[in-house]
């Protein structure tokens, strides 16, 4: 237990840069929209359903207005 942290989206380890968001740590070119699959910048994400969507997906798929984003 402990030590080095993996990827949510692969289940692999992170070594260099990682990205924390929705409490969960991502390779920066894992952590993408669940819709369109482009990536994301934290804060510039909705969430729904544990899922982060882009700003654009999220006015398709109906993800109420500023719900979830990170600060």
């Amino acid at each position: 237990a402990g030590g080095q942290p993996y990827c949510e989206r692969h289940f692999h380890p992170i070594a260099g840069r990682c990205v924390t968001a929705m409490a969960q740590r991502f390779h920066p070119e894992h952590f993408v929209c669940a819709f369109c699959l482009r990536p994301l910048a934290k804060g510039t994400f909705q969430e729904q359903e544990g899922k982060p969507y882009c700003q654009p997906c999220s006015g398709i798929i109906g993800v109420p207005h500023g719900y979830g984003a990170a600060p």
